[in-house]
């Protein structure tokens, strides 16, 4: 009976050693295999612990992760702003900086000199261009009066002419073409030269008859001079020159020169390539003066003195308004 009790107290020593070991996990090596069981239900609950694990862990991660990476991107996009907000702001400096040493270096250009700062408009309806059977041997055609003002020194761009009575010759749109262009590159220190030829009517309303643009020698829109003056008026000068030759020969240059808007001169009757036949000629002879320069007051008082090489019977209505004294400052050669 005695035995009895201390085997069962031994059995129950074991026992709750038995229960201490799987409570501590711990494995013990009398019963190995209970022990490996209690490890496998161990590891399976650890590992359906840990699976449910991970999957609270992917769920929470991937939200942690979508949040980080929102965030991220979010701060992403906040310094792209800002960096862009940066580049702007640098780009506009620069475009300061630029504009400032554009206005700086416009302010120390070299200004146009007297030759450079000089237009020409030449409206010739009377004539087509470069017609040999016109100025073979005697007045210069449309290529060489133009080749004539490059040579005095003014630029290409510069030399407006029409000649001719189609639809890219002296027509009345191409005129206001002329005067719109020369009025944009023009300025206050600008010199004019303005060549008319064409048939004319004389008072009460004398005026100019443009090329139709259809190749007629009539039929074009006939313009009052004093309407061309007023075109005239926009264009920005020092002074200008208006050498006219039509029908109505003296009518044309008194309302030409009536309150011009800027200092303007007219004469009439005489074609430009009369003048420039006889600058180009002997310019010599024509410069009247003798200063070594041919001026518009020199081509008058040529043309009206009597010279041998000149008819002065042809010469006796030529007129000259200069209400300004400009025509001993617009030059020829």
């Amino acid at each position: 009976m005695g035995k009895m009790k201390k085997n069962k107290a031994y059995i129950l020593i074991i026992v709750l050693v038995f229960a201490l070991i799987l409570g501590s996990g711990a494995t013990c090596t009398m019963c190995g295999m209970k022990l490996d069981l209690a490890k496998d239900d161990s590891g399976i609950s650890h590992s359906s612990q840990e699976q449910s694990g991970n999957q609270d862990g992917t769920l929470i991660g991937s939200s942690q992760e979508n949040s980080n990476n929102q965030s991220s991107s979010f701060t992403s996009t906040t310094v792209s702003a800002e960096e862009a907000e940066k580049i702007k702001t640098e780009q506009e400096q620069k475009g300061k900086e630029a504009e400032a040493q554009s206005s700086e270096s416009t302010s120390t250009t070299t200004p146009l000199t007297p030759e450079q700062n000089r237009f020409v408009i030449s409206f010739d309806t009377m004539h087509m261009k470069n017609d040999p059977g016109y100025s073979e041997g005697y007045d210069p055609d449309e290529a060489e009066a133009t080749q004539f003002f490059i040579d005095l020194g003014i630029p290409e761009q510069n030399i407006i002419s029409y000649w001719g009575q189609d639809k890219d010759g002296a027509t009345f749109e191409n005129f206001r073409n002329a005067i719109d262009y020369v009025s944009s590159q023009s300025n206050n220190d600008s010199i004019i030269y303005v060549f008319i030829l064409s048939h004319g009517y004389g008072n009460p309303n004398p005026g100019m008859e443009f090329a139709d643009g259809n190749g007629s020698a009539h039929g074009g829109p006939i313009v009052t001079y004093t309407e061309i003056s007023k075109m005239l008026d926009q264009i920005r000068c020092q002074k200008m020159s208006v050498i006219c030759h039509s029908c109505a020969l003296a009518d044309s240059i008194y309302p030409l020169t009536e309150n011009p808007a800027f200092q303007r001169l007219a004469m009439a009757p005489v074609t430009e390539q009369e003048i420039l036949h006889y600058v180009m000629d002997d310019w010599q002879k024509v410069d009247w003066n003798k200063d070594g320069r041919v001026s518009v007051q020199d081509v008058y008082d040529f043309l009206k003195s009597p010279d041998g090489s000149v008819n002065p019977a042809r010469y006796t209505v030529l007129e000259m308004v200069d209400n300004y004294k400009l025509a001993g400052g617009i030059f020829l050669k």
